[in-house]
């Protein structure tokens, strides 16, 4: 899946082959949707009981 990044005025997502492309704001809410976060695959601290 590509990274996306955005600036206040643009957005842009990297592409497959290394490059950057200018996309509209639907398509950033799609992939938004979509894009993984590395804290979501840590496993959550056990606490203590």
């Amino acid at each position: 899946m590509p990274m996306v990044t955005s600036s206040a005025t643009h957005s842009y997502r990297y592409t497959d082959n290394g490059g950057m492309e200018l996309f509209s704001g639907k398509g950033k809410l799609d992939v938004l949707e979509r894009r993984v976060y590395p804290e979501d695959m840590m496993p959550t601290p056990e606490r203590p009981t």
